[in-house]
């Protein structure tokens, strides 16, 4: 019986001694994932703030592009659309922003896009921005 105790005693304490080991590699790796979490987020927040810069110092530029867009291309072909938004923003510097810039995303919101599908607007660019252009106009 003795010899079963002491048996039983030493798993006992390798399996104690085991754990112990396993939940501190545990922890090791919870806390490099929590840097590195953190790590993340600190990166992807600088990002955003870069892009919101950006932004805020092409907003008149947006505005121009977006009204000329409204005023101009509203009757246009969804090629000749494209074609002049490029020409348009490589004139004024922005060829780098080209797919930045989002008509869609400019002058509406994404609670306004949902409505219109609800409503049965196609999701295509096309409608989408002839839904714009008569929303605009009529503004």
């Amino acid at each position: 019986m003795s010899t079963r105790c002491a048996h039983l005693r030493f798993y006992l304490n390798e399996s104690t001694k085991r754990a112990t080991t396993f939940f501190s590699e545990c922890d090791n790796t919870i806390f490099g994932f929590d840097y590195f979490r953190v790590f993340l987020l600190a990166a992807v927040g600088r990002v955003q703030l870069e892009q919101l810069e950006i932004d805020s110092r092409n907003l008149l530029v947006y505005s121009l592009v977006a009204a000329a867009f409204v005023s101009y291309l509203s009757c246009a072909s969804e090629d000749h659309r494209k074609k002049s938004l490029s020409k348009w923003l490589a004139a004024l510097n922005l060829e780098k922003v080209a797919d930045a810039f989002s008509l869609k995303t400019f002058l509406t919101s994404e609670q306004e896009l949902m409505i219109w599908r609800s409503q049965g607007l196609p999701s295509d660019d096309l409608a989408v921005e002839n839904a714009i252009a008569i929303l605009q106009v009529n503004q």
